[in-house]
C-alpha cells in the first residue's frame, strides 16, 4: 500500500520548485538573449528605415535637380528677356527722341498747310484785282486812241489851213501831215493794244471762271483737310510715343517680376538640401543608440551589475542629438531670422 506523502516532504517540494523557479528568474541569460533578439529586430528596423529615408532622398534629389535645372533654362532665358528688353528700352528711348523730331516737323508742316487756304485766298483775290487792273487798261488805250483821233482830225484841219496859206504855211503843212501820220499810227498801235487786251481779259476770264473757282475753293478744302490731317497724325505719333512707352515699361517690369519669382523658386529648390542634411544627421544619433545598447548587452551578458555609466550615456543620446542639431540653422524658425535679414533663406549645397 503506497504511503501517502507528508506535508513535510510535500513542503520541502515545493520549496525545490520555487527555488528552481526563482533562479531561473534571476538568471540573465534568458533576459540577455531577449534583449539581443530586440536589439538584433530594433538595429533591422533602423537599417530598413535609413534605406527607404535614402531611397526617399535620391528621389527627392533627382527630382530637385532637374526642378532646378528646368529653372536655371527659365531663368537663362528670363535673363536674356530682361536684357532685350533693356536694349528695346534704349531703342524706344531713340525712336521717341527721333519722333519728338519728327513731330516739330509735322507741326511746322501743318502750321504751313494751315496758312495755305488763306494764302490761295488772299491770291484769289489778288488775281480778281489783277483783272480790274487789266481791264482798266483797255480803257486806258480807249483815251490814247481817242487822243489819237481828235490829233488826227486837228492835223487835217491844220493841213486845210496851210493849203489856204499858199506858199507861206508849206512848212506848216508838213508839220501837220507828220503830226497826222503820227496820230493814225498812235491809233493804230492803241487798236492792237486794246485787241491784245481784250484778248487777255478773255483769257483771264475764262481762267478765272466756274470752273478755276471750283478748283481754288477745292485746293483750299483739300489745304484745310490736309492741315488737319497733319494735326491728327502729330496727336497719332503722341499717342503712340506714349503707348509704346507704357508698353514697354509694362513689359519691362512684369518680367522683372517674373525673372526676381523665378530666382525665388531657384532658392526654394535648394531647401532639399537642408532635407538631405536632416536624415544624414539622424544616421549618426542612430549609431549612437546602437553603441550603447550593444554595451549594454555586453555588460549583462558578462554579469556586470552596475550599468551607471551605460545608462548616463543612454540619457545624453537625445541631449547630444538635439545639441548638434542647433548648431544648424532651422530656415522656417522664425526666432532663428535676424530682424535685418533680408532676402531668402537659402541653406547652399
Amino acid at each position: 500500500m503506497a504511503t501517502r506523502p507528508t506535508a513535510k516532504a510535500s513542503l520541502r517540494g515545493w520549496l525545490w520548485d520555487a527555488r528552481k523557479r526563482l533562479a531561473d528568474w534571476i538568471s540573465p541569460q534568458p533576459r540577455v538573449s531577449a534583449a539581443c533578439e530586440a536589439v538584433a529586430g530594433m538595429r533591422e528596423l533602423d537599417r530598413q528605415v535609413m534605406t527607404q529615408l535614402g531611397r526617399a532622398v535620391g528621389l527627392s534629389e533627382t527630382a530637385t535637380v532637374d526642378f532646378v535645372g528646368r529653372l536655371a533654362e527659365l531663368h537663362n532665358l528670363s535673363h536674356k528677356l530682361v536684357q532685350y528688353l533693356e536694349t528695346a528700352h534704349l531703342q524706344s528711348q531713340a525712336m521717341q527722341a527721333s519722333m519728338e523730331g519728327n513731330s516739330h516737323i509735322i507741326q511746322e508742316l501743318a502750321s504751313f498747310v494751315q496758312t495755305l487756304p488763306a494764302q490761295i485766298a488772299q491770291e484769289r483775290k489778288h488775281f480778281h484785282q489783277l483783272v480790274i487792273e487789266v481791264k482798266g487798261l483797255s480803257d486806258m488805250t480807249d483815251a490814247i486812241r481817242a487822243i489819237a483821233r481828235q490829233t488826227e482830225i486837228l492835223a487835217i484841219n491844220a493841213a486845210i489851213e496851210a493849203a489856204r496859206a499858199g506858199e507861206a504855211g508849206r512848212g506848216f503843212a508838213v508839220l501837220a501831215g507828220e503830226v497826222r501820220r503820227l496820230a493814225t499810227q498812235s491809233n493804230e498801235s492803241a487798236a492792237r493794244i486794246n485787241t491784245d487786251i481784250t484778248r487777255l481779259v478773255k483769257t483771264v476770264e475764262i481762267g478765272f471762271s466756274g470752273d478755276f473757282n471750283a478748283r481754288t475753293r477745292h485746293n483750299e478744302a483739300e489745304a484745310e483737310r490736309l492741315g488737319n490731317l497733319t494735326r491728327q497724325l502729330d496727336e497719332s505719333y503722341v499717342d503712340m510715343r506714349q503707348f509704346y512707352e507704357m508698353l514697354v515699361t509694362a513689359v519691362t517690369q512684369h518680367n522683372t517680376e517674373l525673372d526676381e519669382g523665378i530666382g525665388l523658386m531657384l532658392n526654394a529648390g535648394q531647401y532639399q538640401d537642408v532635407f538631405k542634411q536632416i536624415i544624414d544627421r539622424v544616421e549618426p544619433a542612430l549609431e549612437s543608440r546602437h553603441e550603447v545598447l550593444t554595451d549594454l548587452i555586453t555588460r549583462l551578458r558578462s554579469g556586470a551589475r552596475d550599468t551607471a555609466e551605460v545608462d548616463a550615456r543612454a540619457r545624453e543620446l537625445a541631449s547630444n542629438y538635439l545639441a548638434g542639431e542647433a548648431d544648424h540653422r532651422d530656415p522656417d524658425d522664425p526666432a532663428h531670422a535676424g530682424a535685418a535679414e533680408t532676402g531668402p533663406r537659402i541653406e547652399l549645397f
